[in-house]
């Protein structure tokens, strides 16, 4: 049908064309007409395309799942709105990229600090109160020799036993005048130099 005008000729489908088919095209440079396959032409318009004719609504839908290359990307391109939730996996965040201002108040928990994780310079200075320490876990090595005071110890009279005194311990200054009376010496216990000059009476 060499004959027929252009706008007569039989169509073909979108399913039917092949990149090989041939199309006609006006050659202005040579001023005539020449033949271009479907394929290169849809290459060479590519480039021929202005910025910003090709709407958003032409683009959004065909392209297929991991088509999109990361170079294709442009850097910076991809802003929170475009994340979906809790779609930054640990995977996507570099080693030391989260830092004090990245963390939200009181968002680090007790599963998130490793064992043993907190050490001295990390509690800021008289911060361990009372109610942090368990129940008899300060032990006798945790205190310096010396440091318990007799108002730390809330004694009552009779409290500590005679057991609990070191050999020698109770000294003169220990004892209270008059403490000592009869019943507390032992037979043969006061000797010539415990008497005072003159104090054995005819009595």
């Amino acid at each position: 049908m060499p004959d027929l005008e252009i706008s007569n000729l039989p169509e073909i489908q979108e399913a039917g064309v092949q990149g090989t088919d041939p199309l006609a095209l006006a050659d202005i440079s040579a001023s005539e007409t020449k033949k271009v396959t479907v394929k290169d032409l849809i290459a060479a318009g590519v480039t021929f395309i202005d910025d910003g004719d090709i709407p958003a609504a032409k683009v959004a839908g065909p392209f297929a799942a991991n088509t999109v290359a990361t170079a294709t990307i442009q850097n910076d391109a991809i802003n929170a709105d475009k994340l979906a939730t809790d779609s930054v996996t640990a995977d996507a965040i570099a080693a030391n990229a989260v830092g004090a201002s990245e963390l939200a108040n009181n968002a680090v928990d007790s599963d998130a600090i490793a064992t043993n994780a907190v050490v001295t310079t990390k509690i800021a200075d008289l911060n361990v109160t009372t109610d942090k320490l368990a129940s008899n876990a300060v032990t006798n090595v945790k205190i310096n020799n010396g440091e318990i005071t007799y108002a730390k110890l809330n004694l009552s009279d009779g409290d500590i036993p005679g057991g609990k005194l070191t050999s020698t311990s109770v000294t003169s200054s220990q004892l209270a005048t008059n403490a000592v009376t009869a019943a507390k010496l032992a037979d043969d216990a006061v000797d010539t130099g415990a008497i005072l000059n003159s104090a054995v009476t005819g009595a």
